[in-house]
This record gives C-alpha cells, structure tokens and sequence, in this order.
C-alpha cells in the first residue's frame, strides 16, 4: 500500500466514524442533539459522563474549535475532530517514522495545551441558566487521540515499548486526556492506548482496523 493510499482510506475512515475536518462541518443540530436528560444505560455505556443525573448545556464556538484545528496542524498534518455527549475529541495524525522520543513527548504537550483550551466549548453537567450564563454544574471532558502512523515496523516496535506510554498525558481534575495509539502500516495493526479511559463510541479501534487494512 503506497502512503497516499494509506492517507486517503485513513481520511475516509475517520469520516466514516463521523469526525470532521474543519469546525463548521459540524451543523448546529448535531453539537446539541444530546443535550436531554441522561439514561443511566448511556451514562455507564459511554464512560464519559459522571455519574450524575442532569441535563447537558452544550458549549460550542466554531471560531475556537477552527483556531484548535489550526494550531495542531502546524505540527499533524491530518486534524479532525468530533463532539460526544458535548464532549470535544481531537485527534491528530502523525507520521512517526524517525521521530525521536524527545519529539514525540513535545508533540504530546502541544496537544495537551490545545485539549485544555478546548475545555472552553466543552459542555457542562447540571446547573442551571440564567440569561445568557450557564451557572453551577460539573464541567464535562475533553480528549486528544494521536495516531503515531508507522511504515517502518521496527520502528513502530520500538515505539510501542519505549515511548507510546509516555506520550500519554492526564489532568484528573480538569477531566483532560492525550491518548497515544499507533498504527503499524506494515503489520496491519492499530494499538491503542493501555488503560483509561475506555472510549467504544469515541474511536473505534476494531473498526478503524479493518478499514485500513481490509
């Protein structure tokens, strides 16, 4: 498989789990069609939202969210993003081959800047409105995803054992993750990240797989 062959199904793959390239792809229906109160069955199915029972206020400005993408793509060229429960979940794409540890754990914390401030059009648990104010609540999270693309699977090897756990990143209290997975173009294979957080609806890691490699 040549890299732009690559490229192009890994584009239509993350389109095809619903993920947008630039802000205003995202229509004013989608970012508050989950703003309803939560089933417990979607609470504990997402693993997003804290356990409690409330209604979601939907924060969402496209001038930031476009300056987020942009910003990124000054180091990952392939930056998308999509909303999940009022939720931002950024994911950059990187070519990895050569990349120094160094390199990599500096990518991860640029990433790790942008996701906080993302944390302003993030959305908000419970509370209550008052004119044009969202008053009281519990902030809700956001998450960056890095695909590391490796076309040299010694390197992707070395990757896996040495650095990808390190390019893992987690403020507790801010509820902000950078998540470090690796697709190993050679092997056929995609690696998420080990542990938390468990993110089925988000990126689906079975399904991103076989879109590439299929």
């Amino acid at each position: 498989m040549t890299k732009e062959d690559f490229y192009r199904k890994l584009t239509g793959a993350l389109l095809g789990q619903a993920f947008q390239f630039e802000a205003n792809g995202l229509s004013r229906d989608e970012v508050t069609k989950d703003r309803d109160v939560l089933t417990s069955f979607t609470r504990k199915a997402t693993q997003f939202v804290p356990p409690v029972l409330g209604k979601i206020h939907t924060v969402f400005d496209e001038h930031v969210v476009q300056q987020s993408l942009d910003k990124l793509r000054q180091a990952a060229p392939i930056v998308c993003f999509k909303y999940v429960l009022s939720q931002p979940v950024l994911v950059a794409v990187v070519e990895a081959d050569g990349i120094a540890d160094e390199k990599a754990i500096e990518f991860a914390c640029l990433f790790d800047s942008v996701v906080l401030e993302m944390l302003n059009v993030t959305g908000k648990m419970g509370g209550i409105k008052v004119g044009g104010l969202h008053l009281g609540g519990t902030k809700l999270s956001a998450t960056g995803i890095t695909l590391h693309v490796f076309f040299d699977q010694a390197s992707a090897s070395t990757f896996a054992e040495h650095t990808q756990q390190k390019c893992k990143i987690r403020h507790f209290w801010r509820k902000t993750w950078i998540l470090p997975w690796l697709v190993d173009v050679p092997g056929g294979a995609v690696s998420s990240h080990r542990g938390l957080p468990f993110l089925p609806s988000v990126l689906a890691k079975e399904n991103l797989q076989k879109a590439l490699f299929l």
